[in-house]
């Protein structure tokens, strides 16, 4: 049986064992599908990143898989597959790396830090928001919440993920929701939404800008530790409706987020928002990442 290069990456993890787990396999050329969702479902990380054609003049493709579906974007595991790639010498500090997926081009640049440490950029695919359209009722009961936790300067919008996207007024009422994640699953599949976040910018320290929770029972994945998608479009929501809460300085918005199962592990997600040289708005998220374990694959048959 066939053996692939595998690595288990903590992505926005200042530590081993914290952040979000990705799957990373390399050379994964001649894996059909049903063999990529069989691997991810193994693996049981909320997803696993598929990295093929390593070698000729094109950039290397990128795919990603949940255990129970492939998934048409994931932020923390295109971190995580830079990362691999790096460490395995298949790409370089000074160059960063750059892939091809269904989400288009995505870019990842390295910022090293001390001790051999680094922050990995992600330039995101531009963030867009429309209202929710759909009964937002419900989907406040299946999550445990009423209007009146809502925070009144947010309103509740979808991304081009399809995530909905909610504020609650206080960090504390964002710790206790605990989400009927059966009623959750209905309530996204009717409204056709991948998952749902719901974040506050009520923090208990200065340093973090917005803390944030993050639920898609109907992609296998009930809650999410850290969601890198979803923070462009955070930092997109923040700048819209509350900018006195986003720090600009000579054109570059810069926040940090943190995203937590509360009693279980999270991290630090970092956003820059500029602007490239038609003016128009550059999201990137960075976080560091952590090899937590190394080997190979055996693939099934």
């Amino acid at each position: 049986m066939s053996t692939l290069p595998f690595r288990m990456v903590d992505a926005f993890a200042e530590r081993i064992a914290d952040g979000n787990s990705a799957g990373v396999v390399i050379g994964a050329d001649q894996l059909s599908d049903a063999q990529m969702q069989r691997i991810a479902r193994e693996v049981n990380a909320s997803e696993t990143a598929f990295v093929s054609r390593l070698t000729g003049t094109d950039h290397p493709t990128l795919r990603w898989f949940t255990p129970t579906c492939e998934v048409d974007f994931c932020g923390h595991a295109t971190l995580g597959a830079a990362h691999g790639l790096l460490e395995a010498e298949h790409a370089s500090i000074d160059k960063g790396v750059v892939f091809e997926s269904k989400a288009g081009i995505l870019r990842v640049e390295v910022e090293p830090l001390a001790a051999g440490n680094a922050i990995l950029w992600l330039q995101m695919p531009t963030p867009e928001l429309a209202p929710l359209r759909g009964n937002a009722q419900k989907l406040l009961n299946a999550l445990g919440l009423t209007f009146d936790d809502l925070d009144p300067r947010l309103p509740i919008v979808v991304t081009r993920d399809r995530d909905g996207l909610l504020a609650l007024g206080t960090w504390q009422r964002l710790q206790e929701m605990t989400p009927n994640m059966t009623q959750l699953l209905k309530v996204c599949q009717e409204l056709k939404l991948r998952g749902v976040g719901v974040l506050t910018t009520q923090s208990v320290t200065a340093s973090v800008h917005v803390t944030t929770r993050f639920f898609a029972p109907a992609f296998g994945v009930p809650e999410d530790p850290v969601t890198g998608s979803l923070h462009g479009p955070v930092a997109m929501y923040l700048r819209t409706h509350v900018p006195d809460r986003v720090p600009t300085v000579d054109g570059l918005a810069a926040l940090n987020g943190y995203q937590g199962i509360p009693g279980d592990r999270g991290g630090l997600v970092r956003m820059l928002v500029s602007s490239n040289s038609e003016g128009a708005p550059v999201y990137k998220i960075g976080g560091c990442c952590r090899t937590s374990i190394r080997g190979e694959f055996q693939v099934p048959t």
